[in-house]
């Protein structure tokens, strides 16, 4: 767990009195200092609806220790390194601007009844947001691209939603709040529905009627629930949405299935997955929701999100190992660009990051040629997975564990011994040495099968050394000991 100086107390983010801390500081305009590393990283405190957030400080996710909350691994292993000061831009107050590479407005109902086709995604050169790079964005600051074994175990669409509303706070576009423009559908219970529909159409309001300088567009994320034919030419129906299915084109729909078509098989053979969906959306004067643009995303039954079957079964076996570790996301990236599959925070040389070497598995998907060349630009230690050779990769063993020595040919990871050394007396303090000296060449990968350490650590780890024998005393009698007092000679 994280701990934090503020002023000169130490909190853990779990600590009863945390909040009140954090409302003090907020209010006195303290900074409090993440003391995964020292002195201590500053951050900053956000006030939302009903809480005080501790978030760090703008481009400092790296210099956090791969453990801390705060963590984030470099921007140039995914895409959000491209669009990182351009795209999306911080200011001093810890406000963060966006830019678009779609439009949230028509100019004219005429010019939304004529217009046709659809877009399905939006282009960029790089420095605005498409409608799959601002989920990723969205998915990342709601963590919901991190998974911590024991924490993140119980997510479900109550869980995310929450998590992607508070990620939309102090974040603003152009023309407004990007909470007032974002609509995700809250947990449907018939029970509750009238209730529900109501709070729904106080949402939209800002979009229905004829409006005075054109029709505004809101964004929708969701649960895909199904794509197909309707008695008004095709819907999108979300799940928590079924009583507001959401008009698609006939164009619309072709591109849909043309640009989407492996996203859509991929989600038929994962068992459990979910689709995410992103779209703008209008309602017309009829009250109908009509989708402009949409884009989705697939994710594990975690709500991961993954590309293609060998990213899913990397991230199912990670899961499955209870491993901690921080899904990449490409952003505006086209496929044909390499970036890491993970990035383990938990392994002795953390962070690693994981990355999948699909060559010719996978269509237009980056070569290993452009995958070498990523790797050698970044300094972070690395891992590849070769599918091609038909032997998923053996992870590299936690930071926490103390293996056992390995054999030349093992392969499966030692195991941990039975039993933790014995603690040291309470009146003698241990000064602990640095990590480096204390991590075990066994815990090293090996050079075998697919799985090849590009990079070693900065710092040789010491091997393993024999324990010494158990000291037997004389005698099992109890020796009575002479106190030690001042001024006494010991040869008296």
């Amino acid at each position: 767990m994280t701990r934090y100086r503020i002023c000169d107390t130490e909190f853990a983010s779990n600590d009863l009195l945390f909040q009140a801390a954090l409302e003090a500081a907020y209010k006195s305009h303290v900074r409090p200092l993440c003391l995964c590393c020292e002195p201590g990283l500053p951050m900053y405190i956000a006030h939302l609806e009903k809480a005080y957030v501790i978030k760090r400080m703008p481009d400092s996710g790296a210099s956090h220790g791969p453990g801390c909350e705060s963590y984030e691994a470099p921007p140039g292993l995914s895409g959000r390194g491209e669009v990182d000061g351009q795209a999306i831009e911080h200011d001093a107050e810890g406000t963060v601007n966006l830019k678009f590479a779609f439009s949230l407005r028509h100019n004219s109902p005429a010019e939304m009844d004529n217009e046709a086709i659809g877009k399905v995604t939006a282009s960029s050169s790089g420095t605005r947001l498409t409608l799959r790079a601002l989920l990723h964005y969205l998915w990342e600051e709601a963590k919901l691209s991190h998974w911590q074994p024991g924490v993140n175990d119980q997510r479900t669409w109550l869980s995310v939603r929450q998590s992607l509303l508070d990620a939309a706070v102090s974040k603003e576009t152009k023309s407004s709040p990007l909470a007032d423009i974002l609509y995700i559908p809250e947990m449907y219970d018939e029970d509750s529905k009238h209730d529900i529909m109501n709070r729904r159409t106080q949402s939209l309001a800002p979009i229905m009627g004829p409006g005075k300088s054109g029709k505004k567009l809101m964004l929708l994320v969701g649960e895909v629930d199904s794509i197909g034919e309707a008695t008004f030419g095709y819907a999108l129906k979300v799940k928590n949405l079924p009583d507001f299915p959401l008009v698609m084109t006939s164009d619309l729909h072709k591109s849909f299935e043309k640009v989407f078509k492996s996203t859509v098989t991929l989600g038929g053979y994962v068992p459990n997955a979910h689709s995410i969906v992103i779209a703008t959306f209008v309602i017309d004067l009829s009250g109908i929701p009509a989708v402009q643009e949409m884009c989705i995303m697939l994710t594990s039954p975690e709500w991961i999100p993954i590309e293609n079957s060998f990213d899913g079964q990397l991230v199912e076996m990670l899961v499955e190992q209870k491993r901690s570790f921080q899904k990449q996301l490409r952003y505006n990236l086209p496929t044909e660009k390499p970036i890491a599959s993970v990035v383990l925070t938990d392994s002795y040389n953390a962070p690693l990051a994981m990355y999948i070497d699909v060559k010719d598995l996978v269509s237009k998907w980056a070569t290993t040629v452009a995958l070498n060349e990523l790797i050698a630009s970044s300094a972070v230690n690395t891992w590849i997975w070769v599918p091609s050779t038909g032997t998923q990769p053996t992870l590299p063993l936690k930071s926490s564990a103390a293996p056992a020595t390995a054999q030349p040919g093992d392969k499966t990871p030692p195991a941990p011994p039975a039993a933790a050394p014995p603690a040291a007396p309470a009146a003698i303090t241990v000064a602990a040495r640095p990590q480096e000296e204390i991590v075990p060449r066994a815990f090293q990968p090996k050079r075998r099968g697919n799985v090849t350490p590009i990079k070693e650590c900065a710092v040789m780890p010491l091997p393993i050394k024999s324990p010494l024998a158990p000291v037997t005393p004389i005698s099992d009698q109890p020796r009575n000991l002479i106190p030690f007092k001042e001024g006494w000679d010991p040869g008296q």
